[in-house]
């Protein structure tokens, strides 16, 4: 038989305030017999008492907690916001990560397989969270977003990263390579492109793939063969792309050729291996450039 406990998450909190609050109205409301102070109230204590209600739960004993005997291969304090599990707001977690699965402390278990998007974003303007999105078990599609605060390291932004790098080590069996520019690590998109260029070179792999975060319409490939390296990218439009990418100023290497392309999606050049940073920066005019991106545009690459 299942042993339950009992948590009391954030919206419990929230809503023990606002019936405190609703007390002076109701004590208005009944000393002074007057209407718009027991409205005032009403207004205050209904909200509070479902938020009470909703803040209060019974989970089995255990849960977000890794099966006995099961290999904890990473853990880590984070602040889970949430929409989907728990309350929503922050709320100090801890994230222990298995072979198979996500435990957030006192929270469902997340199998890897039902990932379905793993990526790092920013709140505001310089505030990075890792946001995953996964299936339940009934299919139906929920997020959660990891925030790590400067609270436990004075970097806050490597400490995202790594999260998001186990994550995806881990649901990839340790054959995803990825990286994201804006990052202390890679501050811009050609040090995403000279990194994973070279750990692709190095490492082999099926492709290296560039994205656009906001639009996973704009994107970038590259395959490299013995002797030669196409380039494959989106192409959003109709005009023959060996005039177009002339008229806009695009440097290929030397001796590349559009081999096919079909307007509104791909085009593919190819020609002889070149230096890595002749690639990126030819990567980069086709984001800027024939993409439409802006100068400060972020991409997340990976080696598939």
């Amino acid at each position: 038989m299942n042993q339950f406990r009992t948590i009391r998450t954030r919206s419990f909190w929230w809503g023990v305030g606002l019936l405190a609050f609703s007390g002076l109205p109701w004590f208005l409301a009944l000393a002074r017999t007057d209407l718009l102070f027991l409205a005032l109230a009403a207004i205050f204590t209904g909200p509070g008492i479902w938020l009470v209600r909703r803040g209060i739960k019974r989970v089995v004993a255990g849960e977000g907690v890794p099966p006995a005997g099961e290999q904890v291969i990473y853990e880590r304090k984070v602040v889970l916001h949430s929409w989907t599990l728990g309350s929503w707001g922050p709320g100090t977690r801890w994230l222990r990560l298995t072979p198979q699965s996500i435990f957030i402390e006192e929270e469902p278990e997340i199998p890897l397989a039902s990932i379905k998007s793993c990526e790092i974003k920013t709140w505001g303007d310089e505030v990075p969270y890792v946001n995953l999105q996964f299936a339940d078990s009934l299919g139906k599609t929920k997020r959660v977003k990891l925030f790590i605060p400067a609270l436990f390291s004075s970097e806050t932004g490597p400490q995202v990263e790594e999260v998001y790098d186990r994550i995806m080590r881990a649901r990839g069996g340790g054959k995803v390579e990825r990286a994201k520019s804006s990052t202390s690590r890679y501050p811009t998109p050609k040090d995403v492109y000279l990194y994973l260029l070279s750990k692709y070179e190095a490492e082999g792999g099926e492709r290296v793939t560039f994205q656009h975060q906001q639009d996973e319409k704009i994107w970038v490939q590259a395959l490299f063969s013995d002797e030669e390296t196409s380039i494959i990218f989106s192409y959003p439009n109709d005009e023959d792309p060996n005039q177009l990418i002339s008229k806009l100023g695009i440097t290929f290497p030397s001796g590349y050729v559009l081999l096919e392309w079909e307007g509104q999606l791909y085009a593919i050049f190819a020609g002889p291996k070149c230096s890595h940073s002749e690639l990126a920066q030819t990567i980069d005019e086709l984001f800027t450039k024939l993409l439409g991106t802006s100068r400060n545009y972020v991409v997340d690459g990976w080696i598939e």
